[in-house]
């Protein structure tokens, strides 16, 4: 929330939703989640098949992108994606 538009950021939390929705043109969207709550971040089609094999592998991941800061909804337009251990096992909930 402190970050201006455009900063480039990095978070991580576990994957509890992955979309890719026919509509999105190739675009895909995911819901992380650490202890302190949500993040919203967007991959576009190029990163995601650059990135596909982290994010299928991992159920948790480290994301470094640019903050999108639009009418009030905060997300992270992704330029990379790594793989974060954890200690449990979580599944994504994945919908079309």
């Amino acid at each position: 929330m402190t970050r201006r538009h455009g900063t480039t950021v990095r978070t991580a939390g576990a994957v509890v939703v992955k979309q890719h929705p026919e509509t999105a043109k190739g675009h895909v969207f995911l819901s992380l989640e650490d202890e302190t709550g949500m993040a919203n971040v967007i991959i576009r089609p190029a990163t995601y098949r650059l990135y596909k094999r982290v994010l299928d592998g991992n159920a948790a991941v480290v994301v470094t992108g640019t903050l999108q800061n639009l009418d009030g909804v905060i997300s992270v337009l992704t330029t990379r994606l790594d793989g974060l251990a954890l200690f449990v096992k979580i599944a994504a909930r994945e919908w079309q």
